[in-house]
């Protein structure tokens, strides 16, 4: 199984993780599934969920309007998931957080995927590639940034999907 992270959807998860930084970020991922797994074309960012800087909580009755508008705009794509961030704002931290929390495992629906963007300020320019555990990471403006899949199976712990994203390579190109 893998993920086919499209442009579009790529652009907006990124763009919403670095808007606010030292903060988590949430959206949406829409999309279909394919018999080689998801297909993502679109991601909307939910501007008005409750973000901390170790947890974000969506506001339910605002996320039933943003879907009903990706309705109408989206045909062919339906919600398969959603996005967020895990923001390294301090310097000395260098784990990995590219990896669901509890609350991220406890909050997964079988047949969706969910984005993890590990994101921290830049210290050296970096190329875009796939990374050994199936996700994307490079730099782009003043972050680093490593973003992972995950799928929720019937036992609802997690399993990492291979992420494929085409326009990252368009990236390392332009950045020359």
């Amino acid at each position: 199984m893998r993920v086919l992270l499209k442009k579009p959807a790529f652009l907006s998860i990124v763009l919403a993780a670095m808007e606010t930084f030292k903060k988590e970020c949430f959206g949406f991922v829409l999309g279909k599934i394919d018999e080689k797994g998801f297909v993502i074309e679109h991601s909307v960012a939910m501007q008005t969920a409750k973000r901390k800087f170790s947890s974000v909580e969506n506001v339910g009755k605002r996320e039933k309007t943003i879907l009903d508008v990706c309705d109408l705009f989206w045909k062919s794509s339906r919600v398969v998931g959603d996005f967020h961030s895990h923001p390294h704002f301090k310097t000395t931290d260098l784990r990995d957080m590219s990896f669901p929390s509890k609350a991220d495992t406890n909050g997964s629906f079988e047949g969706n995927v969910y984005f993890i963007v590990d994101i921290a300020t830049k210290k050296r320019e970096q190329r875009w590639k796939v990374t050994k555990d199936g996700g994307i990471s490079g730099s782009l403006g003043n972050f680093k940034l490593k973003i992972k899949a995950f799928r929720a199976p019937e036992d609802k712990k997690l399993e990492s999907v291979k992420i494929s994203c085409p326009i990252i390579y368009k990236l390392n190109v332009l950045k020359k």
